[in-house]
């Protein structure tokens, strides 16, 4: 009785463990997609400058 307790323990402890992983992969996961969002948006307003600049007849 007693191992089948602790088997039962260990597995709920791997699982909130893996719980909080996931949770801090997921978050790390969503400040990187955010950062690229940034650079991104900063890559494509530097790229429309340069081409408003250079091509003026094509906008």
């Amino acid at each position: 009785m007693e191992g089948i307790a602790a088997l039962v323990l260990g597995l709920i402890l791997q699982a909130a463990s893996m719980k909080i992983i996931s949770l801090s992969f997921f978050y790390q996961m969503q400040q990187g997609v955010l950062l690229m969002r940034q650079k991104s948006g900063l890559l494509l307003l530097i790229s429309q400058h340069l081409s408003m600049e250079q091509f003026p007849r094509l906008k």
